[in-house]
């Protein structure tokens, strides 16, 4: 083979490459199906809860007694400061567990109703001793409701 061949079959691999990498097959593609672009407010926060697995109920109703829409909720298992205190194993052996089992449950509501949020979930939890868990308040710059696709506040 000469060198002008070789310079050939480079030439049309290079076209080949180019027809691939084509615009009109860009994924997702562009079209009125997506959401556009706003500039977001930020007037929302995400609220985290972790609480024992035993009072999801009562966080529950509290929440839903505050006008709480919706929250999401993942059972896990963690440790705190507070001693694990020991559990009944059946035919009267005891064993200490290495995690409690807690339930984490997330809400994202508008700045407004922060503290009412906050509030029910603490009511909903406490029981007034040590170790009943912890509420995380974080900023959230955006929101989006992927079936309406609206933005912001109006996503919640």
């Amino acid at each position: 083979m000469s060198a002008g061949e070789d310079d050939s079959k480079s030439t049309a691999e290079d076209t080949t490459k180019e027809s691939d990498n084509d615009k009109s097959k860009e994924w997702p593609p562009l079209n009125n199906h997506l959401i556009e672009p706003v500039k977001a407010e930020g007037k929302m926060k995400r609220i985290d809860a972790i609480v024992p697995a035993e009072r999801l109920s009562n966080v529950n109703d509290a929440l839903k007694k505050a006008g709480v829409g919706g929250m999401t909720v993942f059972d896990s298992k963690g440790r705190g400061q507070v001693p694990i205190q020991q559990r009944s194993a059946g035919r009267g052996g005891v064993f200490t567990p290495e995690f409690n089992t807690n339930c984490s449950i997330m809400v994202v509501v508008k700045d407004s109703d922060v503290d009412k949020v906050v509030n029910a979930i603490v009511q909903g939890a406490s029981t007034g001793l040590a170790g009943e868990g912890k509420v995380f308040v974080t900023s959230v710059h955006d929101a989006v409701d992927i079936g309406s696709k609206k933005r912001g506040e109006q996503a919640l």
